[in-house]
Order: structure tokens, then sequence, then C-alpha cells
């Protein structure tokens, strides 16, 4: 392939992505469609067809201008903003969304609330992620958990107790009570035993594979 070639490909492999990433970011298409969600009044939302004539309309950059008329450059993580404040009735027309760039967002928001506020909001924003993570990471282990249980025996989840006591560890421990699966009737202590000896086996396999010295 020839050098020109490559330069051919590179670039409808950049096009092809701009053009994914504006569908996922406001459905832009050859042929767009009016929403067929509008937008209530007093709704957040803002429609695809409001983002796409927003995007055009601002060349995809920042509209920030400095005092002295030079405008943000940026054109990457762009945000849509409502120029009047939608917590003070701005609505999400064309006429009232711009672009702007993170800090330039934020620093439009501290010079309307006070940056006190907007640390304020901040902070309880980034609990209320903390907690959702926290909530997500309790569902997730409680499901594993709930798997667990589907798959091992009441008696085998008896034994897992006890060979995490030993220093085993849990993945370990699940693997180990398949040894005990048929031991039902059998004492904890005989359960227990049986489990070990999956890691006596494991521990024969290393030692029979391990290089002479």
């Amino acid at each position: 392939m020839a050098p020109h070639d490559i330069a051919e490909v590179y670039d409808r492999a950049i096009k092809l992505l701009i053009e994914k990433l504006q569908k996922v970011r406001f459905g832009a298409c050859a042929h767009p469609r009016k929403s067929a969600r509008r937008t209530r009044s007093g709704s957040r939302h803002i429609a695809n067809d409001v983002k796409r004539a927003v995007w055009i309309r601002d060349q995809g950059q920042c509209t920030y201008e400095s005092e002295s008329g030079r405008r943000c450059e940026a054109r990457a993580d762009l945000q849509f903003d409502h120029e009047k404040e939608f917590a003070r009735g701005g609505e999400a027309t064309v006429d009232n969304i711009r672009l702007r760039c993170p800090g330039h967002n934020q620093h439009a928001a501290e010079q309307t609330y006070g940056a006190g506020f907007m640390k304020q909001k901040r902070e309880e924003a980034a609990r209320a992620r903390a907690a959702a993570k926290a909530a997500k990471e309790r569902a997730s282990a409680k499901k594993a958990k709930a798997s667990e249980a589907a798959h091992l025996q009441p008696h085998q989840l008896e034994v897992i107790p006890w060979l995490l006591e030993l220093g085993c560890s849990k993945a370990d421990s699940r693997i180990a009570v398949e040894r005990c699966r048929d031991m039902a009737d059998a004492p904890l202590e005989d359960r227990v035993k049986g489990a070990l000896r999956w890691f006596g086996a494991r521990l024969t396999r290393t030692v029979s594979y391990a290089p002479a010295s």
C-alpha cells in the first residue's frame, strides 16, 4: 500500500469516528428527524435537534470569550450549558443553549451562584457518587453470594468459614469444598478435612512440576 493510500485510510477512519461520536453525543445523522421527545417547559432535557443546531452554530467549540475577545479553543469534553440558568427558568432552546468546556461552564456557575455554593454542590455530588458506588458494590457482592449459595450445598457452605479461619483464600475455599460435595451426612470435621485435601493435591502437583535443583 502506498503512503498516500495509508493517509486516505486514516482520513476516512477519522471521519467515521467523528460521525460515530456525534451520533452518540447528540444523535447526528444525514437526515435528522425532529425529536420524538419534545422538551416540556421546565424540563432540563435537551432534545437532539437542539443539540445538533447548537453544535453547528457554535462550530463544536467552547463559546467562552475573554475580556479581550479571545475565544476559548477547547473542542473536547464540551457540555451543553444553559445561558440563562435552568434553576432560574432557562429553557432548553437553541437560543438559550451554548457549548462550554467544563472549566468555563464551572466558572459561569461560580459567577452566578458563588464559589462556596458550587463547592458545596460538588462535594454533595461526590458523596452521592460514592454512596451510589458503595450501594452498587454491595448489590454485586450480594448477588455473588446468592450465586454461590445457589451453586453450593448447605453442608459445603458450612465448611467455608473454617477454611477462611485457617488462612485459605475465599476463591480457593469455594473450589476446595467441591471435595466434600458428597459428604452431606459426614461430621463437620471430616468435611473440613475433605476440603483440605484439595490444597494437598495442588501442592503435590506444584512440587512434582518444579524443576530439580
